[in-house]
C-alpha cells in the first residue's frame, strides 16, 4: 500500500508504504486547547480528567482508529513515537493503551506528569514496552528517576538509554545498542518478558547529577527474546543477549547477565494464582537451570536470577 494524506489545517499528516504506515499528528494549528497533547487541559482541570480523555487525547485515537478502518492496518503493529513534547505525550497517550499499541519509543520526553496522570488514575490494560532515550542534564528529564522507579515497581518492561547530551533527538550520543533494538518486531499478540535488576545494566545518575557515575548508560538494552510456544499448559520463550555482529556499531556486548524475568500479555497459557510452576532454562538436551515458582497476587510469573547468555537458551514453563 502507498498512500498520503494531509488533512485540514493541517492536524494530520499520514505516508504509507509497503510494509509501513506513518501517522503524524499535528497540534501547532490549534496550540491554545491542544499544545502539550492535552496535558494543559489535564493540569488546568486535573480532576475533570482524571478518569475522563481530553479532547486531544480522543483526537489522537480517534484518528488512529480511522486510519486502521480505512486503510486495514495490522492492529498488531502500531506503533507510538514521539520527540520532546510528542515523547511526553506518547508517554501519556500510549502507555495506558497497550491494547492498541505494540510497543513505543520515545526520546527526551518532556515531562512525565501526563503519563503518571494517567496511569495512576484510570485503569488500564498492559502497557506496551517502552524504549526511552533521555539525557539526567536535560531540563526537561525531571521526573525519569520516577519513572525508572515506576516501570520497575509495576513490572513494566523499558529500555532505556541516558548521556549527557541535552534536550536533542540526536540518539547516536546516547547508547548505540538501544538506539539498535528491535522495538518495531514487537507484536501485540505476542508475550513479551520484562527484564529488572540486570548486573549488566548501569545506573542512572539522576536528575542533573553531572558528578555521579554511569554518566552514559542503558537498561534492558542487550536482552534479546523469541515466543516459541505459548499454550494453556506449556510456555517456552528463547532468551538470550545480543551479539556484536548483529550490531552496526562496536559495542563491547557482555557474555551473560543476571536478571529478574516477568512474563506479560501472554496469550494462551493460563496462570492460576493457586498453583505452583515449575521453570527451567534449557540449551539443547543441557539443563542450565531450574526451579518453581508461584504467581503474584497480580497474576505474573516473576523468576528470579535467571542467567541469559550471549547464546540462546529457551525458558520453559508448566504447571507443578
Amino acid at each position: 500500500m502507498t498512500a498520503g494524506l494531509a488533512a485540514k489545517e493541517g492536524l494530520m499528516h499520514f505516508y504509507g508504504g509497503d510494509d509501513f504506515t506513518l501517522l503524524y499528528l499535528d497540534c501547532r494549528n490549534n496550540r491554545k486547547n491542544d499544545w502539550w497533547w492535552g496535558y494543559h487541559n489535564i493540569k488546568r482541570s486535573g480532576e475533570t480528567y482524571k478518569d475522563c480523555l481530553t479532547p486531544t487525547e480522543k483526537r489522537v485515537l480517534s484518528t488512529i482508529e480511522w486510519v486502521v478502518q480505512k486503510y486495514d492496518i495490522n492492529r498488531n503493529r502500531i506503533y507510538l513515537s514521539g520527540v520532546s513534547m510528542g515523547g511526553s505525550g506518547s508517554l501519556g497517550t500510549g502507555l495506558c493503551r497497550g491494547d492498541i499499541f505494540a510497543s513505543m519509543n520515545v526520546m527526551v520526553p518532556a515531562g512525565v506528569e501526563h503519563m503518571f496522570h494517567r496511569m495512576k488514575n484510570t485503569p488500564h490494560p498492559e502497557p506496551a514496552p517502552v524504549v526511552n532515550f533521555s539525557s539526567h542534564i536535560d531540563g526537561w528529564a525531571k521526573g525519569q528517576e520516577d519513572f525508572l522507579a515506576y516501570m520497575d515497581e509495576n513490572k513494566y518492561l523499558t529500555i532505556y538509554a541516558w548521556g549527557p547530551f541535552g534536550h536533542t533527538a540526536d540518539a547516536r550520543k546516547s547508547e548505540s545498542v538501544v538506539i539498535e533494538f528491535p522495538w518495531l518486531d514487537i507484536v501485540k499478540n505476542e508475550a513479551y518478558p520484562v527484564f529488572a535488576g540486570a548486573t549488566t545494566d548501569q545506573k542512572y545518575p539522576g536528575f542533573m547529577k553531572k558528578e555521579a557515575a554511569d554518566q552514559k548508560g542503558q537498561i534492558n538494552g542487550y536482552f534479546r527474546w523469541r515466543n516459541i510456544k505459548d499454550a494453556p499448559k506449556r510456555f517456552e520463550m528463547e532468551l538470550r543477549l545480543v551479539t556484536q555482529k548483529e550490531l552496526k556499531k562496536p559495542v563491547d556486548t557482555p557474555e551473560s547477565s543476571l536478571t529478574c524475568v516477568t512474563l506479560r500479555r501472554l496469550q494462551h497459557f493460563k496462570v492460576d494464582q493457586t498453583k505452583q510452576y515449575k521453570w527451567c532454562m534449557v540449551r539443547g538436551e543441557n539443563i542450565l537451570q531450574t526451579g518453581q515458582v508461584c504467581p503474584d497476587d497480580l497474576g505474573l510469573i516473576t523468576i528470579e536470577k535467571i542467567k541469559i547468555e550471549d547464546r540462546p537458551a529457551v525458558l520453559m514453563i508448566e504447571p507443578d
